[in-house]
């Protein structure tokens, strides 16, 4: 349940190639500057409960992993970005807001690998808010 931490981790070498065609790759700056956007892009959509966002942004045999080695696929992300179901049970925590920094972008080829900093704040079943980074 606690997938919204995916944003922690490496990831994106899915995204990078499926939302950036190599042929508009200038530079690796110019593409480190495109998946940081990207990233932020995705990170915002999943706050607001956006999953058009992140099923635009992510290709279909996306694989991400997150900060504590758990494996994601575009479905999960999606359900992540979706609003919860009401009828279920409540979540361990709600993420109320959350900056992605800290970017170390390695673009080789075709392919890039993102690692990068998640701050975010978030509220438990108690209402208890606590800032989280990972």
């Amino acid at each position: 349940m606690m997938k919204s931490i995916t944003q922690s981790a490496v990831v994106i070498a899915a995204l990078s190639l499926w939302v950036i065609p190599a042929t508009s790759w200038a530079s690796s700056t110019t593409i480190a500057k495109q998946i940081i956007q990207l990233e932020r892009k995705w990170s915002a959509a999943t706050v607001v409960h956006d999953p058009s966002v992140v099923e635009q942004l992510l290709a279909d045999d996306y694989v991400g992993i997150d900060g504590r080695g758990v494996f994601s696929n575009k479905a999960d992300e999606v359900k992540e970005a979706s609003v919860p179901d009401a009828t279920a049970p409540q979540a361990a925590f709600t993420v109320i807001a959350e900056e992605v920094t800290d970017f170390n972008v390695r673009v080789y080829g075709d392919a890039a690998i993102v690692n990068a900093r998640t701050v975010q704040q978030q509220t438990d079943k108690s209402g208890t808010q606590r800032e989280v980074q990972l």
